[in-house]
């Protein structure tokens, strides 16, 4: 049972959330990279407000990792980096012509994965581009480029899985959602040796009708994933072990966002003016009514799960 640990107000509506490591710490946005602010956990009391110049209207990403500070705006073009201790910008790294789809960072803390999203076909046209790489791969503590690789599908979301930091990808093509893996810059499709001549694997894929998004998450204790696609006919959810094939998951309301917690997930879900968290464990499954409106922004931390309700982060234990 997670019962609620603290609430933290807000001056508006949190659109994304961070917890640091030693749960200490909240990092918190609203719709706009404009400021961000970071909360002690224990008090309630605002620490310092993180400014940049990203420019506003967009969803944002926060990630606390590896001792660094991330945030992106998701359709936006610039990454910036905080060293999480003094809190002063180590550096902004800019992917444009391209987008920000999504960013993770790797289980030892060294790298980042940036999921691009390519320009439309007219402004490559218009910069003389044949083509762009969507996968970018970063030193976090420099922000020097690693790896880049144009795959040349469109990416929807995708991070780091496994013990050596293999990459796993969302591509949305032809009617399906595949799981595809990154290790270094070799590419392998899921269960299709035909999709640009590339070498098929023994995982599995996921098949729906194209989706106009989604979202990823994966649990390392469980080496599990959940996988949250927007379909015609809603939003559904998609969980399973790397390597098995991926059930669909009958959920109390249609899933808005997920987060991995101890070996499984906890998945936001939302029926008419109600929201809930729904756990995805192997063995047990919980749900709980939250006490307003809530964003998608869910965040979870050594046992810790933090949720934007309201103008406010609720934080259960």
């Amino acid at each position: 049972m997670m019962n609620i640990a603290h609430k933290i107000r807000t001056p508006y509506a949190v659109s994304s959330i961070a917890l640091s490591p030693d749960k200490r710490q909240v990092a918190v946005a609203n719709g706009s990279l404009t400021e961000i602010l970071i909360y002690d956990v224990a008090t309630g009391e605002q620490v310092i407000q993180l400014e940049t110049d990203a420019p506003s209207g967009y969803e944002n990403t926060l990630l606390w990792k590896g001792g660094y500070l991330l945030a992106a705006a998701k359709s936006g073009t610039q990454l910036y980096v905080w060293d999480a201790g003094t809190f002063e910008l180590k550096y902004r790294y800019e992917v444009g012509p391209s987008s920000i789809k999504s960013m993770d960072v790797d289980v030892d803390g060294r790298k980042i994965v940036l999921v691009l999203e390519k320009p439309i076909k007219a402004v490559m046209n218009k910069l003389g581009l044949q083509d762009v790489s969507n996968v970018l791969q970063l030193d976090l503590d420099t922000g020097e480029l690693i790896t880049e690789k144009s795959i040349g599908r469109e990416l929807m979301a995708g991070g780091y899985t496994g013990k050596n930091s293999s990459l796993s990808l969302l591509n949305n093509s032809k009617n399906e959602i595949g799981e595809w893996s990154l290790d270094e810059i070799e590419v392998h499709c899921i269960k299709d040796g035909n999709a640009d001549r590339l070498n098929a694997s023994e995982s599995r894929r996921i098949t729906t009708h194209a989706a106009d998004e989604a979202a990823w998450a994966y649990n390392p204790e469980s080496n599990s994933q959940i996988v949250i696609v927007s379909l015609p006919e809603g939003r559904q959810a998609f969980f399973g072990a790397l390597g098995e094939e991926p059930k669909s998951l009958s959920c109390v309301g249609e899933p808005i966002g997920a987060v991995a917690k101890d070996a499984g997930f906890v998945i936001l879900t939302q029926e008419e003016d109600a929201y809930f968290l729904e756990s995805v464990q192997r063995e047990d499954a919980i749900t709980i009514l939250l006490p307003g409106e809530a964003s998608n922004a869910i965040a979870s931390q050594n046992g810790l799960l933090a949720v934007g309700v309201d103008n406010s982060v609720i934080m259960y234990s």
